[in-house]
């Protein structure tokens, strides 16, 4: 299994599959919200005998309300989830990206390097100085 697979395997993998089911739910329901409210008037005149509009419009306002608590869990789900995958995902060393042949080249991937020219900074780190 590559670098990137092994990453994202076992529970990580099922998190991204729930992470991926509560974002679309919480968009779906950001997009609901937005159609009922397009068909909400800020301001409605109406007299006794359009009371059936007044009604309707009291309905929608109901429904608009009663998706705040659905919505709010749904994102705060999502984002909760997410920084958890972003805490479990490890980071593969360079070695890994590198392939198998990077294990030879010394501690940071760049063996025979000349003597206080090693990358990490150090006068003369023993892994990259020696020869491979």
């Amino acid at each position: 299994m590559d670098a990137m697979g092994a990453a994202f395997s076992g529970p990580l993998m099922y998190l991204l599959v729930v992470w991926g089911v509560v974002t679309a739910v919480f968009l779906l329901l950001i997009a609901w919200r937005s159609v009922l409210s397009s068909h909400e008037d800020d301001q409605i005149f109406i007299d006794a005998a359009q009371e059936h509009m007044a009604r309707e419009q009291r309905e929608l306002i109901k429904k608009i309300e009663s998706l705040g608590k659905p919505l709010m869990m749904s994102g705060i789900t999502s984002g909760v989830l997410l920084l958890v995958i972003a805490g479990g995902v490890r980071v593969p060393r360079p070695e890994e990206f590198l392939g198998a042949g990077a294990a030879t080249r010394g501690a940071h991937g760049f063996g025979g390097v000349a003597a206080g020219s090693c990358v990490a900074g150090a006068a003369a780190c023993e892994a990259c100085t020696s020869e491979v």
